[in-house]
């Protein structure tokens, strides 16, 4: 921690200039993405290891990775914009003190369609036309349950104060995953999120996932 605090402190300069211009910017994005990786080890590894034993292209798999992390951010980002998609997906609700059942399994069905199944209904329909699936569908099975199960254990059951908590008090920040929130400002803070906390849930889910695809419980 005390690394990481110093690591900020030292290289403020370079966050705080980062949408001055598009120099600054890449700069910004190369100091990031390493400072990112290195306190970010653990998660990543966990998911590098999820990702090689589900079969299929490298590449695609990464790819379909980052994307639906991308849309869990996009789509938090969005309902914070639109009020019409804040009521359709129930994240107006997400925001009062106390909530019933039903309204959390609304929000928890809302996570799961911006965190993959939404790019699943949109792999589908590219099938129907091209004859064949862009996005990995097993990597969309697998995140968008992981992410969710996040959002609704950790973040809102055991962390007594978390990078998402945060986002509760200033709505407009930490919208989550924290990496896009960096890349595109919306962060609370130059402090990179502690992800070691959604280890445990991504590994299981994974397993699941895996088992899944080789027993072929759920075929694409």
């Amino acid at each position: 921690m005390i690394t990481n605090d110093f690591m900020i402190e030292m290289n403020k300069d370079i966050s705080k200039n980062k949408t001055n211009s598009l120099l600054n910017y890449i700069k910004y994005l190369i100091y990031f993405n390493n400072f990112y990786l290195y306190n970010n080890i653990p998660f990543l590894i966990t998911n590098v290891l999820i990702l090689y034993f589900i079969d299929g292209n490298p590449v695609n798999k990464v790819l379909t990775f980052l994307a639906a992390s991308f849309s869990s951010w996009f789509l938090h980002w969005f309902s914070h914009k639109c009020r019409v998609f804040n009521f359709l997906s129930g994240h107006r609700l997400h925001h009062q003190k106390k909530t019933t059942f039903f309204e959390d399994l609304h929000e928890f069905l809302s996570d799961v369609f911006a965190a993959g199944f939404g790019i699943l209904l949109l792999n589908y329909g590219i099938k129907r036309f091209t004859g064949k699936f862009i996005f990995h569908n097993y990597v969309l099975l697998f995140y968008m349950f992981a992410f969710p199960f996040v959002h609704l254990f950790t973040y809102h059951g055991i962390l007594d104060q978390s990078y998402h908590q945060e986002h509760h008090e200033r709505t407009k920040t930490n919208l989550s995953p924290d990496y896009f929130d960096h890349i595109f400002n919306t962060n609370q803070d130059n402090r990179i999120e502690d992800t070691s906390h959604m280890i445990p849930i991504f590994l299981i889910t994974g397993i699941v996932v895996i088992l899944i695809q080789k027993i072929k419980i759920i075929t694409f």
